[in-house]
């Protein structure tokens, strides 16, 4: 809530829902399951304009039946299985949302996201 010299008063309001991952569990609201384990590259990691993805879902129930990788929003990469593991190479220079997703045969989805730096200096 803000007021002006004239006494005009603002206000303003914004709804923010967090989602964090511990060790290789996605959490959310008041509990933990099997979830994605970001190995590489890790939340507000500095890497090049080309570098690896290894990033994995853990302890899921049903098996993986499709992951995706984006940066912003754009697909970088894709997985029929429970690991994605390429490497990106058409990366541009500055900071970026990744996300990844994935899909279990019961149609569970599995997602985390994290900021990531390319080419940016510490």
């Amino acid at each position: 809530m803000a007021t002006d010299s004239a006494g005009n008063h603002y206000s303003a309001s914004k709804k923010v829902v967090a989602e964090y991952t511990y060790d290789h569990y996605s959490c959310m609201g008041s509990g933990c399951i099997p979830g994605i384990y970001a190995v590489a590259p890790l939340d507000e990691a500095y890497v090049g304009s080309t570098f690896d993805l290894n990033l994995p879902i853990r302890d899921n129930p049903n098996p993986i039946s499709a992951m995706r990788a984006y940066l912003d929003n754009n697909v970088i990469a894709t997985s029929n299985g429970p690991r994605l593991q390429p490497q990106v190479t058409v990366a541009a220079s500055g900071p970026h949302i990744l996300t990844i997703q994935g899909w279990d045969s019961k149609g569970i989805e599995y997602r985390i996201q994290q900021n990531i730096n390319i080419n940016v200096s510490k």
